[in-house]
């Protein structure tokens, strides 16, 4: 099944862009919110962050996306 992700605008405290599906309980603010689109799990949607943003400073939510959390 797809689910939506987004990532946060704002680097954490490792400098990493983090990457949630919609329904996780730690997302940031809306404001810092930048939609990434459906995906069947949190490594597709990381690998499409890279791919499209050209950086690599993308990981997991700890919460939501834990198989992608520090993968960096």
């Amino acid at each position: 099944m797809l689910k939506l992700y987004i990532f946060n605008k704002k680097l954490d405290e490792k400098g990493n862009h983090e990457v949630h599906h919609v329904n996780c309980a730690h997302l940031p603010d809306s404001l810092n919110q930048k939609w990434l689109g459906h995906f069947l799990n949190c490594e597709e949607a990381l690998d499409y962050a890279k791919r499209t943003y050209h950086r690599e400073n993308f990981d997991g939510c700890y919460w939501c996306s834990p198989l992608c959390h520090d993968r960096t």
